[in-house]
């Protein structure tokens, strides 16, 4: 059996410089008192890598999540990397709807002090920011557990969306304990 050879990646940071980002994380960071917030972007090369990024490519997926916590130092995880975190992908609507859910429920100690039709607009928003251009062909990762100390909160979120148009990859995390 061979290994597969994944390409080595390059990841330039964005800036997020976008009211949708800002209003969104402006609206969750206050949320989330003893936890933190992290929304990152960065162009990732080489193209080719992208058509094999699929639900079923879980050593890809495990390629870019080690590429990842490189570049963010927070979600540095302990030890090797085995297992895979459990993951599944989802649309852009069922990441806007759990992005409003992550508002409107809060943190462990502080609500979100609007409306759902609020929390709503937000996520809707910041979706569109992240999934634009090319909402069909974006692939969108829930990190379905705490694969990283830094998720050690008893509240917490991983999203990884990789849109192959901009080819950009983002990285939204949340966490709170109490």
């Amino acid at each position: 059996m061979t290994t597969p050879h994944f390409p080595d990646l390059r990841f330039e940071s964005l800036v997020l410089d976008d009211n949708r980002v800002s209003s969104f994380a402006e609206s969750l960071r206050p949320l989330y008192i003893h936890g933190e917030l992290i929304i990152q972007g960065f162009n990732v090369d080489p193209v080719p890598f992208w058509t094999e990024l699929t639900a079923n490519n879980a050593g890809l997926f495990r390629h870019l999540i080690q590429s990842l916590t490189d570049l963010v130092p927070e979600l540095k995880a302990k030890g090797a990397w085995t297992p895979i975190p459990d993951y599944s992908m989802i649309s852009a609507h069922v990441l806007a709807e759990q992005l409003a859910e992550l508002l409107i429920t809060g943190g462990c100690y502080k609500k979100f002090g609007s409306s759902q039709r609020e929390a709503r607009k937000l996520s809707q928003a910041f979706t569109s920011f992240l999934v634009e251009p090319g909402r069909e062909d974006v692939r969108i990762f829930q990190i379905k557990e705490q694969w990283t100390p830094w998720l050690c909160g008893i509240t917490w979120a991983m999203y990884l969306i990789a849109n192959p148009i901009s080819h950009s990859w983002f990285l939204v995390c949340a966490t709170d304990s109490d």
